[in-house]
């Protein structure tokens, strides 16, 4: 663990090892994984979304559920689909988490959305969208059982991206109301959370056509989604709006990252408005250096937690670690976790022993290329290094029809892929190393130039989805 000071913040060092306080990935052997949501119960168990492999090398969203020490009790796959792709996990109750992301059929891409209960059970499993090519990244549940599941859909003509946004029966998962959202850009509704009084916290994200410039927006809504206020940052392109909640005296806590004047490198930003959407207060941290901030959440003190991204690095430089962050009004404790290759958190909760459970993705810990990174500190906010152990999935889902052929190859090779936009194509080796970066267009025969023979990870990344394929090459 590196732990680095600032005279601006205070920043904790975890002491000693706390009890219980492990690190563990999960994943196929030479495999991209990813973690994405985690959910803690009071019987020390935990909850774990992820993306990963299945043996023919296509997406697959994975929900499971591990003991105290994170080994695996049960797992469930979303691999009814073609692709199935994972991007939030939420609490429902203390008897069930509700799992957001994107599912395939056949061309058509749609936000999917289930609940599931603690045996592994599935209550119900929906998917919505329109016309368009649909993607769900974020859902929260009201105190009356409402499901709630935000993202966008981006249209086949135009190509423009909406936010759609929709309330369902939490007992059925059917539909009560849905709204399209056009803010006359791209627009994906990133964030959604629930709030006193029966509104909602909505933070949005639009990207001009044709411009790398963010503007970010949070919304206050009623259960019908009508518009009540919306706050939009001063210079808003310099401000990037990740998460928000509701803190216990009925402040919007907002969190994001702020991109400086100069440089290239994000910096921590966080803040209040009122229930009258007014900033009451806002804070940017400029000595550390952000890849992404993904989840916070506040408890009953109104101590404020957050994960994301961190470079350790004070330039911003180098590798990133799981960033937490502890705050409190602005006294913040910073920590980080990781090695010396890429890690990022992506969530986190409050164990039942007072410490933290993250999840992310590791580059440093595991077989596969990217790891799901499960880390569970003491509350002293330290973990025991040396308590390490890699899980490979007990099943697999079925392989998709997705196939790079032939296989082995003899130095070219074709993919056929359902999306027919032009692809990044990225080629590791099995070190996990990355020795070429191209574009790919669906359906061309490819030829690989100056490569040895041996074994290759290829990742293919289209506008909503990763294919990932193990390549043979065997050179006359």
């Amino acid at each position: 663990m590196r732990v680095f000071c600032s005279i601006l913040l205070i920043i904790a060092a975890a002491s000693g090892f706390a009890q219980n306080a492990f690190i563990r990935t999960y994943g196929l052997e030479g495999a991209f994984n990813e973690g994405k949501g985690i959910v803690a119960f009071s019987d020390s168990s935990y909850i774990l979304l992820g993306n990963r492999q299945n043996f023919g090398g296509q997406s697959a969203a994975w929900l499971f559920r591990v003991d105290s020490n994170g080994t695996i009790l049960w797992e469930k796959y979303f691999d009814s689909y073609v692709i199935s792709s994972a991007e939030n996990l939420s609490r429902h109750d203390d008897t069930s988490v509700v799992v957001a992301g994107t599912a395939l059929f056949g061309n058509d891409y749609s936000m999917m959305i289930a609940r599931v209960g603690l045996s592994g059970t599935v209550v119900w499993e929906k998917t919505y969208g329109t016309d368009a090519w649909d993607q769900g990244l974020c859902t929260t549940s009201d105190s009356s059982g409402n499901v709630y599941l935000s993202g966008y859909g981006q249209a086949l003509d135009t190509m423009d991206q909406d936010i759609l946004l929709y309330k369902l029966d939490g007992t059925t998962g059917d539909s009560l109301h849905s709204k399209r959202l056009d803010a006359g850009f791209n627009d994906k509704g990133v964030y959604i959370d629930t709030m006193s009084g029966n509104n909602l916290l909505l933070a949005t994200q639009s990207i001009a056509t044709g411009s790398d410039s963010t503007m970010s927006r949070i919304w206050k809504m009623n259960q019908n989604f009508d518009s009540l206020w919306t706050w939009t940052p001063v210079d808003s392109a310099e401000f990037e709006i990740q998460c928000l909640f509701e803190d216990t005296i009925q402040r919007i806590v907002f969190a994001g990252r702020m991109l400086p004047d100069t440089g290239s490198v994000f910096r921590f930003w966080y803040g209040f408005l009122s229930q009258s959407g007014s900033l009451v207060w806002q804070l940017i941290h400029p000595p550390y250096f952000l890849k992404n901030m993904r989840r916070g959440f506040t408890d009953s003190k109104n101590i404020y937690y957050f994960t994301g991204g961190i470079f350790p690095d004070y330039f911003g430089y180098g590798n990133s670690d799981v960033g937490f962050w502890r705050d409190s009004a602005g006294l913040g404790y910073f920590y980080n976790y990781g090695a010396l290759q890429d890690e990022e958190g992506m969530d986190l909760d409050i164990a039942a022993d007072g410490g933290m459970a993250f999840i992310g993705t590791t580059k440093n810990y595991g077989p596969g290329v990217n790891n799901i990174f499960f880390v569970k500190v003491g509350p002293d906010y330290g973990y025991n290094e040396s308590d390490y152990a890699h899980y490979t999935p007990v099943s697999s889902p079925e392989a998709s029809d997705v196939k790079l052929c032939p296989n082995p190859s003899s130095g070219t090779f074709r993919i056929d892929l359902p999306d027919n936009f032009i692809c990044r194509m990225d080629i590791y080796n099995l070190q996990g190393m990355q020795v070429a970066s191209d574009r790919y267009y669906p359906g061309e025969t490819y030829t690989l130039s100056g490569f040895s023979n041996g074994v290759y990870l290829i990742k293919i990344t289209s506008e909503h989805q990763s294919y990932n394929f193990r390549l043979i090459l065997q050179q006359d």
